[in-house]
């Protein structure tokens, strides 16, 4: 896993702020409270969320602020990876939503719970360790405060021990021993169970055998039984066969007579049409004698239409002349209205100029004549319209009698057309009444037939042939009862002697496994828990003889001192000498007390990375303020430590500016009115 980079929004004194992290060994430099370790702080929030004893929402929350949020993106087997957690204030407590990862583009919104889970099994971190403290191996290997390491190596022993042996899965040895123990009780328990459950394998084994013998009898009677069943189910089959003979015969006869009844009808019926059919066809000839067509004549529809076109012309034509009628009269008044202003007139109204009175005879006689021309139009329209009004009053005349004749032409339209029915009607019933005759012939001749073919049927008797039946019956019934009854015995008979064969062969079963079961408790009892106990140690062995060696090879580059020893007693607590005398961890130096916890620090780091191979964060390690109390030769012999570590990506916290030499790459924090920056 390398780190790429992070931002924070609302985290502790970040406001909102980036932060790129190239690969090497990384310094986050700046001054104490610059807000340095926040960004580490930050990282192990966003991978594991927030808990209650370490790290709370309230410790990372910006003051005032309501929400917050990290997001880290990292490399991780050549995958770009993005994770995201967000922060939110709910009244007085501060609790993580819902956040999201992506991987190589694909984006999956989750819960904080599953945010967590989601992380684990990117780090490929080892199921057995996924338990309540689910980050403890995280904290082992990238990431633990230096402060923390102290309160590995001067606290209590077991706690130390316990630890340790859970994170390198140790543990499980004592859990299989432990888990043996019980599985041995429960195993003990099983085995008398089982010599319980076999007691009565001969008793059984007795029993089925009795069983078989009583069957093999049954089987013999059955076989006797069963062939008396199959004659007397022959017999009964034969008669079956005659009674059914029989009764398809009374069928028949009976069917012949329902025919018969049915023809009789009918021949009823067609009688009764006939009889029907020539009284209609007679009352049909007198209506059509009845019906009187009178001769109209000449067909009037044309003269009609004639008539009617000389009514529209001519009321066109006295529309006409009515309008120009008005029109004359209208300027024989104007006129007239213009003659009567003139004589009264003695100033042009327009131009105020006196009229004089040639002018106004000169305009009088123009009028004078537009008013005889008017009358004399008048009245000779007049004529015209008088004897157009005397046209139209005759053609309506003449058009009344023309559709008078017309209704006489519809009415003998109608009485032909109902004699054309008359006709059709009594063709149709003619024709009837021809196949009604045949049909009444053959129904006769089919009726004669019929006659003669009950007539054969009548002397049938079945009632002897099915007493017979029934009397065979009963036989075949009672046989069969008989024979069931040996079958469901026989059938009971089969179902005991197979529950006696499963009882066996489960009891037999039994033995085997009982046999079995008392090898394994004497295998494990004499060598599987040896095998454990012999595992255990050479595990535990190997693990503390790398562990020591480690441990001892870190702090002797860290501290220059021949007679200052370090190794690890079998708890794995520090051991101490000096010129040959052991020496208490609380009377080292400062400087040699944290070079002994960045030694333990570095040798578990190692440690677990070689015992555990398959995690995906050995190429990142995190170091916080490891150098705090250094003495100038000891910040020195850093460099040898990082050169050595061989690790693709450190990021270390100090405030120690010599540090700065030493690594390919410086990160610088300040802080200015409680807000953090990157300096550029």
């Amino acid at each position: 896993m390398i780190l790429k980079k992070i931002r924070l929004n609302n985290i502790r004194s970040y406001q909102n702020e980036e932060i790129i992290f190239p690969e090497g060994n990384l310094l986050l430099a700046g001054n104490i409270g610059s807000g340095k370790s926040t960004v580490l702080l930050a990282i192990d929030f966003v991978l594991f969320g927030l808990r209650k004893a370490s790290l709370s929402g309230g410790s990372l929350l910006r003051s005032g602020s309501t929400e917050g949020s990290v997001e880290l993106h990292l490399n991780l087997d050549n995958k770009e990876v993005v994770i995201k957690r967000n922060l939110k204030r709910s009244g007085d407590s501060i609790g993580q939503s819902s956040g999201y990862i992506i991987v190589d583009g694909e984006k999956r919104e989750l819960s904080a719970l599953e945010l967590k889970q989601a992380v684990l099994e990117l780090l490929n971190y080892p199921q057995e360790l996924l338990t309540k403290s689910k980050d403890m191996i995280f904290h082992y290997t990238v990431y633990t405060p230096q402060e923390d390491m102290k309160t590995i190596l001067l606290g209590d022993r077991e706690i130390r021990l316990d630890t340790l042996r859970k994170i390198f899965g140790i543990d499980k040895y004592k859990v299989i021993k432990e888990n043996t123990k019980i599985f041995l009780s429960s195993l003990r328990e099983k085995i008398n169970k089982m010599d319980g459950m076999i007691e009565r394998l001969d008793e059984k084994q007795t029993e089925k055998k009795e069983n078989e013998n009583k069957k093999n009898e049954l089987d013999r009677n059955i076989g006797e039984i069963s062939r008396i069943l199959a004659l007397k189910r022959k017999e009964v089959e034969e008669k079956n066969n005659r009674v059914k003979e029989l009764e398809l015969k009374k069928e028949r006869f009976n069917e012949l007579n329902k025919e018969l009844s049915v023809i009789n009808v009918d021949l009823d019926n067609k009688q009764e049409r006939l009889e029907s059919n020539k009284r209609e066809v007679e009352e049909i000839n007198q209506k059509i004698l009845t019906i009187k067509i009178e001769d109209v004549g000449e067909d009037v529809k044309e003269k009609i239409r004639d008539t009617e076109e000389k009514i529209m012309n001519a009321e066109k034509s006295l529309r006409l002349i009515s309008e120009k009628i008005s029109v004359a009269n209208i300027t024989e008044e104007n006129s007239r209205k213009i003659v009567n202003s003139i004589q009264r007139l003695d100033s042009c109204p327009t131009c105020m100029q006196k009229v004089s009175d040639e002018h106004k005879k000169k305009i009088i006689g123009e009028e004078n004549k537009k008013i005889l021309q008017s009358k004399d139009v008048a009245e000779k329209y007049s004529v015209e319209k008088g004897s157009l009004e005397r046209n139209i009053i005759e053609f309506k005349k003449e058009l009344d009698e023309l559709r008078e004749k017309q209704k006489l032409l519809e009415i003998n339209e109608i009485k032909k057309r109902e004699v054309e029915d008359y006709k059709l009607r009594r063709n149709y019933i003619q024709e009837e009444i021809v196949n009604l005759e045949k049909s009444i012939i053959e129904l006769k001749t089919k009726k004669e037939d019929l006659l003669k073919r009950v007539e054969e049927y009548k002397q049938i008797d079945i009632e002897k042939d099915k007493q017979e039946l029934e009397k065979l019956q009963k036989e075949f019934r009672d046989i069969e009862l008989r024979l069931n009854s040996l079958e469901i015995e026989q059938k009971n008979m089969v179902v005991l002697i197979s529950s006696l064969e499963k009882e066996i062969e489960e009891m037999m079963n039994i033995k085997g496994r009982l046999n079995y079961f008392n090898q394994l408790r004497g295998w494990i009892s004499e060598h599987f828990i040896n095998v454990v106990n012999v595992i255990e140690k050479n595990v535990m062995f190997r693990i503390h003889s790398d562990f020591n060696s480690l441990f001892q090879k870190w702090f002797d580059i860290l501290v220059d001192n021949e007679n200052l020893k370090i190794s690890l007693d079998k708890e794995f607590s520090p051991l101490i000498t000096q010129g040959g005398h052991d020496l208490d961890y609380l009377y080292l130096s400062g400087g040699e007390k944290n070079a002994a916890a960045l030694a333990y620090r570095l040798a578990l780091n190692q440690v677990i990375n070689n015992f555990i191979t398959d995690i995906k964060t050995k190429d990142l390690l995190i170091l916080d303020e490891p150098t705090d109390g250094f003495s100038e030769e000891q910040l020195d012999r850093m460099r040898l430590v990082l050169e050595e570590l061989n690790i693709k990506q450190i990021v270390l916290v100090s405030h120690e500016a010599k540090i700065e030499s030493f690594v390919d790459n410086v990160i610088r924090f300040k802080k200015e009115n409680n807000i953090s920056k990157v300096i550029n």
